[in-house]
């Protein structure tokens, strides 16, 4: 079977919301029917959860790796600061939608870093002491 790739619209519906994509998919040359490329169809739902997450404020899995990496973090110890599960963590940073709680906290965290402090007093008996030194190394945080 002979395909090609054309350029098509698509409609998504994320949590409610409809998101409008342009898009990638394989079609079949003899009858123009569309073919299942499971690559250019992941890409095509990824491009509409990077929509969904720029209408509606939503942190993207980059920015929160990042926030991370910016307490010298692995994704335990963050959880752990976070009051999360390390599955939460995995799950976001692999595009996962954050809920809108986790979002603000996250949004909150990257935009006003010191408030890791009060995250930190709450967590710390919790969390290992490699995080600790992370943490206190990378932001100065201290327990009071």
């Amino acid at each position: 079977m002979k395909t090609e790739v054309r350029s098509i619209d698509e409609v998504y519906t994320i949590r409610g919301q409809q998101i409008d994509v342009v898009t990638n998919a394989r079609f079949n040359v003899d009858d123009g029917e569309q073919v299942f490329d499971e690559k250019l169809d992941n890409n095509a739902i990824l491009i509409a959860l990077d929509q969904y997450r720029k209408f509606n404020g939503i942190i993207t899995p980059i920015r929160i790796k990042n926030i991370r990496h910016s307490f010298g973090l692995d994704q335990r110890d963050f959880a752990t600061l976070l009051g999360w599960s390390v599955t939460t963590v995995a799950s976001y940073e692999t595009g996962s939608l954050p809920t809108d709680t986790d979002n603000k906290m996250l949004l909150a965290l990257e935009s006003d870093p010191d408030m890791a402090q009060h995250l930190y007093e709450s967590s710390n008996e919790s969390m290992n002491e490699r995080g600790k030194a992370a943490l206190e190394k990378n932001t100065g945080i201290r327990k009071r």
